[in-house]
């Protein structure tokens, strides 16, 4: 019977365990699940999951009486678990869809996701939009050439003994059209120092496609004690950004809370995007908010169109002098192109021009964002490309050739 069963596979305190070629279809709770406890300090190892079909087999958390899972799969307590070349799909009769990947209380390191196509059916107002949702990253942990149908949620990242918590590269995320409500997103980033959950350190989001969100970076500093530090977006393509119908509901970058939860920390880097909103009737917010942070925030060679309430805005007043706004095109924004609410730091070398983009963002001859860009040291661009190409970076998030 279909959802009469709790669920398909349970890998409980186990290691070196290979499941892969298995079609999963329609249990009650989760499809795979491969739990060690939640143990910041004890962790299965050498397991993976690929090659396999998981349908409509996770439920929201909470739908269920015993409620311990809530993924297609779900994970606690791993080093090194792989995730690869597997197709997940959960799109429920009733609507209560649980995550492709789920990892709350999560305790992930080394952790590799990809080549894997994830669709999660989002149901404004049912559940959360995330196709991916794990907590407490502990380091060393990478997600890429994935395509993913729905979020990615990363609640408290951080390094360990790697050189980064997350890195999530090139990537599809976002939703197949462009929805007419504000709890679509391509990341969820969240800290809660409350709960020892305060931290999204060394994260990097590079060379991703998110698409038709109404937030292409949402980021949730619940409380006051929280650090964001060595935050990169790089060489990302934030394109249809914002709501179908709804005026002033779409962000590039967005925070949830105000000026109270300022996070510590610093130098966040948001260089080489493409931010632009959504090519429908109504109006989209802002590109880039400088979203509470008080440390270094640099904003170079992006390029920022068709948002309504400006290029950039502090929407907290939490600015610093160590905030820089350099070399990046601002194009049919409001504001008169114009970053918003800045009353410290440096904003110099900003352009107001058409920035003569290709369908795909690259960029046309004649572009103004040609050489006009500054070498942040970034090596290669969206497509790989080495940067700079010529004698000088471009302002985007492709090199010109």
């Amino acid at each position: 019977t279909a959802y009469g069963t709790l669920g398909a596979i349970r890998v409980s305190y186990r290691g070196n365990v290979e499941i892969s070629n298995v079609d999963i279809i329609n249990f009650k709770e989760f499809g795979i699940v491969m739990h060690n406890g939640e143990s910041a300090t004890a962790f299965a190892t050498g397991n993976s999951i690929h090659d396999s079909t998981i349908t409509n087999s996770g439920a929201y958390v909470g739908v269920y009486s015993t409620g311990d899972a809530r993924g297609s799969i779900d994970i606690t307590s791993q080093d090194g678990l792989k995730i690869y070349n597997n197709i997940i799909k959960v799109d429920r009769p009733n609507g209560d869809n649980g995550n492709c990947i789920d990892g709350v209380e999560g305790y992930i390191k080394n952790m590799k996701v990809y080549n894997n196509v994830l669709y999660k059916k989002h149901y404004p107002g049912k559940t959360w939009d995330f196709s991916i949702e794990i907590w407490s990253w502990l380091g060393g942990n990478e997600i890429y050439n994935n395509t993913i149908t729905g979020s990615i949620d990363i609640v408290h990242a951080v390094k360990g003994s790697s050189t980064y918590s997350v890195w999530v590269h090139d990537n599809t995320i976002g939703q197949p059209t462009l929805m007419n409500t504000e709890d679509t997103r391509g990341f969820m980033l969240e800290e809660y120092s409350g709960d020892g959950r305060g931290h999204l350190d060394d994260l990097i989001l590079e060379r991703n496609n998110i698409k038709n969100v109404a937030a292409g970076i949402n980021i949730n500093t619940a409380n006051s004690g929280c650090y964001i530090t060595n935050l990169r977006v790089s060489y990302n393509i934030f394109e249809g950004i914002g709501q179908s119908s709804t005026n002033y509901k779409g962000w590039g970058v967005v925070s949830s809370f105000g000026a109270g939860n300022i996070a510590s920390g610093g130098n966040v880097s948001i260089w080489n995007n493409v931010f632009k909103a959504a090519d429908v009737s109504a109006t989209q917010m802002w590109g880039i908010d400088l979203f509470n942070v008080n440390g270094p925030v640099s904003i170079k060679n992006n390029i920022i169109i068709g948002f309504e309430y400006g290029p950039v805005y502090d929407s907290a007043g939490s600015e610093t002098s160590s905030l820089v706004i350099q070399n990046n095109i601002f194009y049919n924004n409001g504001n008169s192109n114009t970053p918003r609410a800045i009353s410290s730091g440096t904003v110099s070398n900003n352009f107001v021009s058409n920035p003569l983009l290709t369908s795909d963002f690259n960029l046309q001859q004649g572009s103004p964002a040609i050489d006009k860009g500054l070498n942040v040291g970034l090596t290669t661009d969206h497509y790989g490309n080495n940067v700079p190409y010529n004698t000088a970076t471009d302002i985007g998030a492709y090199e010109y050739r």
